[in-house]
């Protein structure tokens, strides 16, 4: 199952927390033993190095209620942390394993092969079920963008965005046969494929809202006309939304819903106009 935002950071918060007692007992016993510090790896480097690095990382920057803003401005912020950390994990513990056996089996020892061990499954828990995929920037950067205009109810800049990817599309590929459903389905997919939680054609009591985006702490409802001589028909998408109350069953998430009318123009090939409004 893929995490969004507020999810990844949940499931962070809450792991590491169910952790703290049991390390930070780890922590302060192997430090007032320092003598723990004699078992040096090949490289010379040793373990109450590791330990240093691993939880020190861990107190300072994940041990804690709030992760996002207070310590990580955006969720790639923090997956970049979680990768380096897990990659550090992985390689300490791979070279904690070249050590004899004896020192392997010593309590303190195992202690801190598993803490490695733990922080290197998490991470990759972590990597593999977000989203978006941070490692490629060319489809992060989109999403990151659309995505912070999107929290900060900045349509402006979603919409910049938005028509800069229309306008990528070239013109022999759509230079017959447009309708509102192209633009829409072109919507769609733009919007799934760079990693939002995009609904189309969401059915309601009152009929089909054209696309829905839920954010974690937004619900934004879209409604698409089509204008063949390109007159803006925005205001009458969102009258549709809140007439044909598109937005109610989203009101029970405690979410701001915010309602998008947005025309597109036959001549224009792309957005010619776009008004909002916050339902609640």
């Amino acid at each position: 199952m893929k995490m969004n935002d507020e999810q990844l950071c949940a499931y962070v918060e809450k792991w590491f927390a169910a952790r703290y007692d049991k390390w930070t007992t780890i922590y302060r016993g192997i430090r007032m033993n320092r003598v723990n510090g004699i078992y040096r790896l090949p490289d010379g480097r040793e373990l109450l190095d590791i330990l240093d690095s691993i939880y020190g990382n861990f107190e300072e920057h994940l041990y804690s209620k709030d992760l996002l803003p207070v310590y990580f401005s955006s969720p790639h912020q923090l997956l970049t942390f979680l990768q380096n950390y897990g990659l550090y994990c992985k390689e300490q513990l791979k070279w904690m394993l070249t050590l004899p056996e004896e020192e392997r089996q010593d309590r303190e020892v195992c202690d801190i092969i598993e803490m490695s061990h733990d922080v290197a499954e998490l991470t990759t828990y972590c990597l593999e079920s977000y989203e978006v995929n941070i490692v490629d920037n060319t489809y992060l950067k989109p999403y990151l963008d659309m995505k912070a205009f999107l929290d900060a109810v900045d349509m402006d800049g979603f919409m910049t965005r938005f028509k800069a990817i229309y306008k990528s599309i070239p013109y022999s590929i759509h230079k017959g046969n447009l309708n509102e459903a192209l633009f829409h389905s072109v919507a769609h997919s733009v919007m799934y494929q760079l990693g939002f939680r995009a609904y189309s054609e969401s059915e309601t009591s009152d009929g089909r809202m054209d696309m829905k985006i839920e954010m974690d702490k937004y619900v934004y409802i879209f409604e698409f006309k089509y204008s063949e001589d390109d007159v803006d028909m925005s205001e009458d998408a969102l009258r549709q939304i809140k007439d044909k109350h598109y937005a109610d069953p989203s009101l029970i998430s405690g979410k701001r819903v915010i309602a998008v009318g947005v025309t597109f123009g036959k001549k224009e090939r792309n957005v010619i106009g776009y008004k909002f409004e916050v339902l609640n």
